[in-house]
This record gives C-alpha cells, sequence and structure tokens, in this order.
C-alpha cells in the first residue's frame, strides 16, 4: 500500500511540475516579465526543467524495483517508458537551446518533443491509472 502511495503521489508531483514548466516561459512572456536577459528570465524554467525527468525515473523506479507492476496495462507501461526517454531527450535539447542563438529548428524540436512527451504521458494515465 505505501508503495502504491508513493508511485500515485510521485507520479502527480511529476505531472503538475511538467505542466508548470511547460508554461512558465509563455507565463513569463505574456506577463511581460523581464529580469536582466533571457538566461535570467528563464533561470526557474530551466531548473525545474531538469527536475521533470529527475522526478519521472523516481516515480517509475519505485514499482519496477518492487514487481509492483502486475495488473497495470503494459501498453500504459511502455508509453511511459517512451515519455520518459522524450523526457530526456526534452531536457538534451533544453541545454542546448540554451546556448543557441534563438535557433528556430531548435525551439519547435524542443516544444514537438514536449507535446509528444504530454501526449504520452497522458495516454499512461488513462491506461494505468488506480
Amino acid at each position: 500500500m505505501a508503495a502504491f502511495l508513493w508511485t500515485a503521489l510521485s507520479g502527480w508531483i511529476a505531472v503538475f511540475v511538467l505542466a508548470g514548466v511547460a508554461c512558465l516561459p509563455y507565463a513569463l512572456r505574456t506577463l511581460r516579465i523581464a529580469g536582466g536577459g533571457r538566461a535570467a528570465t528563464l533561470r526557474w524554467h530551466y531548473l525545474l526543467g531538469a527536475s521533470v525527468p529527475a522526478l519521472s525515473f523516481i516515480h517509475a523506479w519505485a514499482p519496477m524495483s518492487a514487481s509492483g507492476m502486475r495488473g497495470l496495462d503494459s501498453t500504459g507501461i511502455w508509453l511511459a517508458s517512451a515519455a520518459l526517454a522524450f523526457l530526456f531527450l526534452q531536457l538534451a535539447l533544453g541545454i542546448e537551446l540554451r546556448d543557441a542563438r534563438l535557433s528556430v529548428w531548435l525551439r519547435r524540436s524542443h516544444i514537438s518533443v514536449m507535446i509528444a512527451a504530454v501526449a504520452l504521458i497522458g495516454v499512461h494515465i488513462a491506461l494505468n491509472r488506480a
């Protein structure tokens, strides 16, 4: 029971952090909050963005290490695994984008991978919810 609660809680925390991190650049741009350049403005996006794959990995670790995945939809688990890979790709693209000079292709790739990861996570939640 404790493993289930840990897994559920860590998963929802990861989802809410992902939603906040994804919305943060748009909110900052809309509110026109500027704090000394692009890097300073997006500092929280950079810091929290790195925590999303970490939180997702922690979420996956508990049931996978304890064989607690019995009874779950295997398709949802595979989609969650793909989403985790996309989150790490998203992190790598974000690190590269941080140093790039407004690369349109890189920014579009970053947004496309985010959309794909969110879609996979949504299907995972729909298939494997308790």
